[in-house]
């Protein structure tokens, strides 16, 4: 019989024989393959929820510090803002400074004496010591005069804040905390590079001059571009 359909196909029986060997190792490669990346699919998914799992982590962890914050300095009698996403305290440069001038008014050491140790007190606790990475103090000016000449006014008003707080004028914090914070804070100056507008687009000046008091979290930059991939 295989003879008869041999000779119709011009395959002999030999060839069947060898066409059926290559068939069967060609359906074991696909197996393998199909297996391969079923469990390529798998481990990778198992990747992607760790990953968000991880995010997750991150996010309520700031949200628990934001919390906190707040809960501390309603406690302590202070007004402040805080931004309900990231954390940030904002104080308008106006505020901390005379125009074009770095050095700190004497009545708002006086708010820093008051704000400073609740700040501390919440982000070096042993709830949430660990997971801090840095505490920055960042500088912005608006946009009237150069670009060069702002960004070095805006880091000499970081600057000023971040050595007043670690100066020994400053008694409000103990020793130990102030030792820790050397090891945190962080002082950066953004010119103007982040200018606040209005609605109808023009620079809002008064909003834009100002210090941001903000905390980062360990690996929260790789959980931050992996969030990224995620999204997309």
């Amino acid at each position: 019989m295989f003879t008869k359909y041999s000779k119709l196909i011009g395959t002999s029986k030999e060839d069947g024989n060898i066409w059926r060997t290559f068939t069967d190792l060609l359906s074991t490669i696909l197996l393998f393959i199909l297996l391969f990346l079923v469990y390529s699919n798998i481990i990778k998914q198992g990747e992607i929820d760790a990953t968000k799992h991880r995010v997750e982590q991150i996010i309520g962890l700031r949200q628990s510090i934001i919390e906190d914050m707040r809960n501390t300095f309603k406690s302590a009698g202070l007004d402040i803002d805080i931004d309900k996403k990231t954390g940030d305290i904002i104080f308008s440069s106006d505020v901390l400074f005379e125009f074009n001038k770095s050095d700190i008014k004497p009545e708002f050491k006086d708010n820093l004496n008051k704000f400073i140790p609740q700040y501390v007190k919440v982000l070096l606790s042993p709830k949430y010591s660990d997971s801090i990475s840095e505490i920055v103090i960042e500088g912005h000016t608006d946009d009237v005069g150069e670009y060069n000449y702002n960004m070095d006014l805006s880091q000499k008003r970081a600057n000023s804040i971040v050595n007043y707080i670690l100066s020994s004028d400053f008694k409000v914090i103990d020793d130990s905390k102030k030792q820790s914070l050397r090891s945190l804070i962080t002082a950066n100056g953004k010119s103007n590079s982040r200018l606040i507008k209005n609605a109808d687009g023009t620079v809002n000046g008064d909003k834009s001059r100002r210090v941001l008091f903000k905390f980062r979290l360990k690996d929260e930059e790789s959980i931050k571009e992996l969030d990224e991939i995620l999204k997309e």
